[in-house]
């Protein structure tokens, strides 16, 4: 894959934010030119690994002989920006349409979701309008998206067993989960939370089996995501944890003192 981008708008005022929220995606690079048939001169000499129409463009139909011509030189992904969604430029092969308001967020979640399984797709898509990621921002999210995977359980499947090897934590995007020692629930983790972190940050095995209370959607979070993520990242990231931390450890008080 191409790691230059083609970027084509009438105003450049928003490539760099593109460009800053596509690298976590592997894209380094993005030229901006301001009108369509420029850029296809330029296609016709240099490979592109994605490249995006930002409309309006005056005078720019999608149709099929402009679909023959990009196509004869370039088979990247065409991302429309700013076009409705019910637009049958949508139809094409590879064109995909990230209707307004158009952010950088909106884009990288665009391209993510192109490049992952279809089921995945609509997973991940819960991220964004879940509650316990209000805090993070445009480029945090879109680290997240880049590094993280959509997980499926059923009701009463098991996570992972008490001692299990520990390299992941997860966030709950729709369902919830129960912590176990033994035969003992010790924590339900509903939609919105966190479970699984002390695991990643310190690499020991599992203190508790973990088991789906009914069907739960998680987003899996890799030790490699925070390894490579920035300062943002990790300050929202570690701020969350001391939430969660601080919640649980108030419970055991209340647990102790009510005993």
């Amino acid at each position: 894959m191409s790691r230059q981008v083609l970027y084509v708008s009438g105003a450049s005022s928003l490539s760099k934010l593109f460009e800053r929220a596509l690298n976590p995606l592997g894209y380094d690079e993005l030229t901006c030119l301001p009108e369509f048939w420029r850029a296809l001169k330029l296609v016709k000499k240099e490979k592109f690994g994605l490249v995006i129409l930002h409309g309006p463009l005056p005078g720019l139909k999608i149709d099929d002989e402009l679909v023959e011509k990009l196509r004869e030189h370039c088979h990247a992904p065409v991302f429309l920006l700013g076009w409705e969604e019910d637009d049958a430029a949508g139809d094409y092969e590879g064109f995909e349409i990230v209707a307004p308001p158009v952010t950088a967020a909106a884009l990288a979640h665009a391209v993510a979701r192109f490049r992952k399984p279809r089921e995945e797709n609509e997973l991940l898509a819960k991220l964004l309008a879940s509650q316990g990621f209000q805090t993070f921002s445009e480029t945090a999210i879109v680290h997240l998206l880049h590094g993280a995977s959509a997980q499926q359980l059923q009701e009463k499947e098991v996570l992972f067993e008490e001692g299990d090897p520990s390299d992941a934590m997860f966030f709950v995007l729709a369902g919830s989960i129960s912590l176990c020692l033994g035969d003992k629930e010790v924590e339900t983790v509903e939609s919105g939370s966190i479970f699984g972190e002390m695991g990643l940050l310190e690499s020991l095995p599992r203190e508790a089996r973990a088991v789906a209370a009914e069907t739960t959607v998680l987003l899996k979070v890799q030790r490699e995501t925070l390894q490579a993520a920035d300062q943002e990242f990790r300050a929202i990231f570690f701020e969350m944890v001391s939430r969660v931390l601080m919640r649980r450890l108030r419970s055991s008080n209340v647990l102790l003192r009510d005993r």
